[in-house]
């Protein structure tokens, strides 16, 4: 799983792209264009990451589009990945990522598109088709959905911005295997170096979280009250096709809200992953080929 702009066995390799928010702020991408010798019909896909993640999680996803003819796009939001940090920390809003993805969509020339959104990038995902409908095309939900569980809010609040720095990749890899290993139960040592690889940045004397650690502030004096209620935006979504991604052992998206946003939703797609929580990785065949037949049959 290479973290690099190389070339890889599904195709080309991505190249950083830049814009600015409106406050000036350096806001980059990743950018993987389409295999011209692939026969699927092309189509602008974009990736939006979780709170504290970055474009790295879907190098694999991306690659695996890119070599089936597809443009993507993974945007780092501020303060994540090869974004710059903002000294504003009350900046790492909704509302204030919302206006940074539409300037991205106009400086890297996206127009129409369909949307892979992961945890807080799903939601973004649903705000895009309700503010510009006629340009998102079909949006694949990455376990979250119309109702988030609070004590999986809450676990997170223990977890991001604690615990920023290890000696090395190897360490790095054994704090996310104690973190995460009761709900990621599938995965060997070398997919937590891997994911080791997507979390963690070199630095002079190891290796850190790859975001400002002020993103714990978004989390700070959690209540249940604060727990926004999705329901009326997923409700409210136009009728395009859209897919629901679901670990089989999260926390924020249960069993039961999948139950319930299919009823409220006939003709959703539904993608379970077995053994795996919040979020799924993507990184499996299975995985990959449902989204990229779910997206081909948008276009």
């Amino acid at each position: 799983m290479p973290d690099s702009g190389e070339s890889s066995e599904y195709g080309a390799g991505w190249t950083l792209r830049e814009w600015r928010g409106k406050d000036g702020l350096r806001l980059r991408a990743r950018d993987w264009k389409p295999n011209t010798l692939a026969t699927a019909p092309l189509q602008d896909i974009l990736c939006l990451a979780g709170l504290s993640r970055n474009a790295r999680d879907f190098d694999p996803v991306a690659r695996y589009l890119s070599a089936h003819g597809h443009r993507v796009v993974a945007m780092d939001y501020r303060g994540r990945g090869a974004s710059e940090r903002d000294h504003a920390s009350q900046d790492y809003s909704l509302p204030t990522e919302g206006e940074d993805i539409l300037l991205g969509l106009e400086a890297l020339g996206i127009g129409d598109f369909s949307v892979i959104g992961t945890s807080r990038g799903g939601i973004h995902a649903m705000l895009l088709a309700l503010q510009i409908p006629e340009r998102v095309k079909a949006i694949v939900l990455n376990d979250i959905g119309p109702k988030i569980e609070f004590q999986g809010l809450l676990r997170l609040s223990t977890i991001i911005g604690k615990t920023m720095r290890e000696p090395s990749r190897k360490a790095a890899a054994e704090r996310l295997k104690s973190t995460y290993g009761d709900t990621f139960t599938r995965m060997n040592d070398d997919d937590w170096h891997a994911f080791a690889r997507q979390l963690y940045t070199e630095t002079g004397d190891g290796v850190q979280l790859d975001y400002d650690p002020a993103l714990a502030n978004t989390l700070n004096d959690l209540s249940s009250e604060d727990v926004p209620d999705l329901w009326p935006i997923f409700n409210s979504l136009p009728d395009i096709p859209l897919m629901m991604v679901h670990g089989e052992n999260s926390d924020i998206l249960t069993n039961e809200t999948v139950e319930k946003a299919l009823e409220a939703r006939p003709g959703m797609a539904l993608l379970e992953i077995p053994g795996e929580g919040h979020a799924p990785l993507l990184w499996d065949e299975t995985s990959r080929s449902k989204i990229l037949s779910f997206l081909a049959a948008t276009t």
